[in-house]
């Protein structure tokens, strides 16, 4: 292990930090499964367990002195993630999932549970039965009409536990903890192996690459997973070496929260536990106490995955259907009719080449062939922790428009080419022949020149700029008693619906309208006025339908935002990072007679 300046303290001072941020994790994802959701209890909890922990870690020797360099490192970290978080905006906008994840977020610090209902939602499901909602996208209706998310639960309560205390802004606070903790425990990994000189040039390629950046400034679970798959490595890379109990604890709790924030965290749950049963000395750690060190501690996995299972049943559901092969994967709609299972030969090479990984998965993939080739297996133990994920370099199960589709290789199979690409890199750097270093230093700056293209020209970009107050200023229009049906393409973009938004965080009874003969059988007796706003190349349709006579224009709007233009051809020749469009759409506003 190369300590250099570390000091024998920082990994166990990081590891019980760490500790901590995996306490509120846990606390918020356990009030969520209980429907007793308070973030002030988490809050509450978390610093009386902080300071019970820090008392009983003085008692045992824990040091709380730091290195210089690892609170330089903490500052520069600290540094990008605020940078990155300047430039975002939350992903509030229903109709993709960020929107879905934010709104079951905000649901679940707005009502203590995650089941909830508004008069729109109750009206509505008078006309479906239990089951998907399809007017409120990533949700599902129960039994007793009621609406609940379709999607992991960890990563929406811990969203929940930030919004509670600064709205909105609070996802983009959430998320910055998240890449936070990830970048250091990514150093914290390449300086078990390099010198301090050889893991600062790894870390600028890592701050530099597209993928940490972008997807960042997005409410999505591979946020989640990123530090908790690269924490869970480093600590039972450490554990394997060392057989303390805090590194113990720390693994457990890291990985058995994958478990329930990705499906894939069942894989590398069964990984790590195939690698620890091969480790002589941490089987024999395990064997000492097995009652409380595996069975108390499966127990208690068990009961969560239980209770996890009947709570959130239809996440469940929705892997079901993306796994069995009668249910048909998604269409991708700028690739004609292209199943991701069946991409273009070469598509994902490209893809990779745009946004500048794929040198890291050319120099990373011969950094491990070699790493296998000498048995160091040892340093093998992040790829073997990931290897199930390969997968996604053959089925993605994912709509394969760019950059969209890197957030699958975003947490595991991009981290880990990186990881290897330093470990061969490093070495070549601390090596003692000056053509190996110059080597080292070419292949690093072409590496940073192929991340700098699509990292500059994004990473001041905001996808959605000043859409939130405008829809704020459009929600005024309305009283909380009207009903606002709302078409897809209203904001320009199916991707950023204005029903969530409008909803949520106005507390107008906005709905996602797609079917016109929903209206002549909806009850609208209760609300004072039933509206509909639509973009103006949809207002021809509405008023040539079977609803136009009803319909009396009373105003209009004007959004004006921006987005990425994304290339919509499957010629790889044509493909290209997507451009910056700046979107100005205007549409009207009709009060519909009951």
């Amino acid at each position: 292990m190369n300590n250099n300046k570390l000091l024998p303290g920082d990994y166990q001072l990081f590891l019980f930090k760490a500790l901590i941020l995996l306490g509120l994790a846990w606390g918020s994802f356990a009030l969520a499964l209980v429907g007793f959701f308070y973030a002030s209890l988490v809050w509450a909890a978390a610093l009386i367990a902080g300071i019970w922990l820090t008392r009983k870690a003085i008692r045992l020797g824990v040091p709380f002195k730091i290195s210089r360099e690892l609170i330089f490192v903490s500052i520069a970290f600290l540094f990008v993630v605020t940078f990155f978080s300047f430039f975002s905006q939350p992903s509030v906008f229903t109709g993709r999932d960020p929107g879905s994840f934010s709104e079951a977020a905000a649901r679940l610090a707005q009502n203590h549970k995650l089941e909830f209902s508004t008069p729109a939602s109750d009206e509505f499901f008078k006309l479906h039965n239990p089951g998907r909602a399809l007017n409120f996208p990533g949700f599902y209706y129960t039994a007793s009409g009621e609406l609940i998310t379709q999607f992991s639960l960890v990563y929406i309560a811990w969203l929940a536990l930030f919004f509670a205390v600064f709205g909105v802004t609070g996802f983009l606070i959430a998320n910055a903890f998240l890449l936070f903790t990830f970048l250091l425990s990514f150093y914290l990994m390449l300086r078990l192996f390099l010198k301090t000189s050889s893991a600062l040039p790894i870390m600028l390629l890592t701050s530099t690459s597209f993928v940490f950046m972008w997807f960042s400034k997005f409410t999505l679970s591979e946020n989640i997973a990123l530090p908790l798959v690269w924490l869970t490595i480093l600590a039972l890379m450490l554990f394997l070496k060392n057989q303390r109990k805090l590194y113990y604890l720390v693994f457990l709790s890291s990985v058995f929260l994958l478990c329930f924030a990705r499906i894939e965290g069942i894989s590398f749950l069964i990984a790590s536990i195939i690698i620890v049963s091969l480790n002589k000395d941490a089987r024999a750690f395990v064997q000492k106490n097995i009652i409380s060190r595996f069975f108390l501690p499966a127990f208690i996995l068990f009961l969560f995955f239980i209770t996890n299972a009947y709570v959130d049943v239809y996440f469940y559901k929705e892997i079901l259907k993306a796994l069995l092969p009668s249910v048909s994967l998604p269409q991708a709609k700028y690739l004609g009719e292209i199943k991701n299972s069946i991409l273009p030969d070469f598509y994902s090479v490209k893809i990779f080449y745009l946004y500048g990984v794929l040198g890291f998965f050319i120099v990373g993939g011969f950094a491990t062939l070699q790493t296998l080739w000498k048995k160091e297996f040892y340093k093998l133990v992040p790829f073997f922790m990931i290897l199930p994920t390969f997968v996604y370099f053959f089925d993605s199960q994912i709509t394969p428009d760019h950059p969209w589709m890197l957030r699958r290789f975003m947490f595991s199979l991009i981290p880990c080419a990186i990881f290897y690409t330093g470990l061969l890199l490093g070495k070549w750097f601390e090596a003692k022949n000056i053509k190996t270093k110059t080597l080292a230093a070419l292949i690093s700056l072409v590496l940073l020149a192929m991340n700098l293209p699509a990292f500059l020209k994004y990473v001041s970009y905001t996808e959605n700029e000043g859409l939130l107050s405008q829809t704020q200023t459009l929600s005024l229009k309305f009283s909380a008693n009207d009903l606002i049906l709302i078409d897809r393409e209203a904001t320009g973009d199916g991707w950023s619906m204005l029903g969530g938004p409008m909803n949520y965080l106005y507390g107008k009874n906005a709905v996602y309208f797609f079917n016109n003969q929903d209206l002549t059988k909806l009850d609208t007796s209760s609300f004072s006025n039933v509206y509909l706003i639509a973009p103006s190349k949809q207002v021809p349709f509405y008023l040539s339908s079977t609803i136009g006579e009803r319909l009396t224009e009373t105003d209009s709007y004007t959004f004006k935002t921006n987005r990425l233009d994304v290339e919509r051809s499957n010629k790889l020749d044509k493909m290209s990072l997507p451009a910056k469009k700046e979107i100005t759409i205007s549409g009207k506003i009709f009060l519909i007679k009951k």
